[in-house]
């Protein structure tokens, strides 16, 4: 199921990003939207590149934010131009490993290398690619990364009885600020997704159990367990499981 959604939430998340009425779901709080109001047009494109967006995320913030309408190729064009790519001119080697060896004097030392490459370009600008990132914290902080492995979970086998004897239900908040609230259920046997769900909201009790009741209807019968998590969104759910 998670796969299933993963690939939903990225359509609709290329589809938001793609709207030239994207404004309204866009987030308030990024730096170049408040700080860089200011700029110029290539000003803002090298502002957003270096935080990592990609070229249809720059796009959208200019139109929505900025009211600069560019097309891709225009783009790319500029971005050239200034000398900025994504997999060529790193930055020096020396100022990475100082920025990584900053880092890890302070609350960097808790982090994985994902996590430290968002920090370097976010932080330090700088141009960096995972794999680098990755051998330089082998190399720096090998006991690091020897206690964060340990804590990696280990795979645990998963069994069911037969179809309808648990479904599981969970809710997707990702992409909340988009204004797209998924809720989902799977029967833990088959695997069959019994529904999958984008509305205005995965918080109401209500709205919950009538997912959970119309699934019922056309399935034709209830299940023997329902697992959840504990929040007030599924405490509908269960005082009817607990009535079947």
């Amino acid at each position: 199921m998670a796969s299933i959604v993963s690939m939903m939430l990225v359509s609709l998340s290329v589809i938001c990003c793609c709207l030239p009425s994207c404004k309204a779901v866009l987030h308030s709080y990024i730096p170049a939207v408040q700080q860089n109001i200011g700029q110029n047009r290539d000003g803002l494109i090298s502002t957003y590149f270096h935080l990592g967006f990609s070229h249809v995320e720059i796009l959208s913030f200019l139109i929505s934010s900025h009211g600069i309408r560019l097309s891709l190729r225009q783009l790319k064009r500029i971005l050239r131009n200034q000398g900025l790519f994504r997999r060529r001119n790193y930055s020096n080697p020396h100022e990475i490993v100082s920025a990584v060896e900053r880092e890890l004097r302070g609350s960097g030392s808790t982090i994985g290398y994902r996590l430290m490459v968002q920090r370097l370009r976010n932080d330090y600008g700088l141009v960096v690619d995972k794999e680098t990132v990755r051998l330089i914290l082998k190399t720096l902080d090998p006991e690091g990364i020897e206690r964060r492995s340990r804590r990696r979970l280990k795979r645990r086998k998963y069994y069911a009885k037969g179809p309808n004897y648990i479904w599981h239900l969970d809710g997707y908040d990702k992409l909340k600020p988009f204004g797209f609230c998924i809720h989902g259920a799977i029967d833990g046997y088959s695997r069959r997704i019994l529904w999958l769900e984008a509305s205005v909201t995965n918080n109401d009790p209500s709205v919950i159990a009538e997912y959970y009741c119309d699934c019922i209807k056309q399935v034709g019968g209830a299940p023997r367990i329902v697992r959840a998590n504990e929040g007030t969104e599924n405490c509908n759910v269960a005082g009817i499981q607990c009535f079947f």
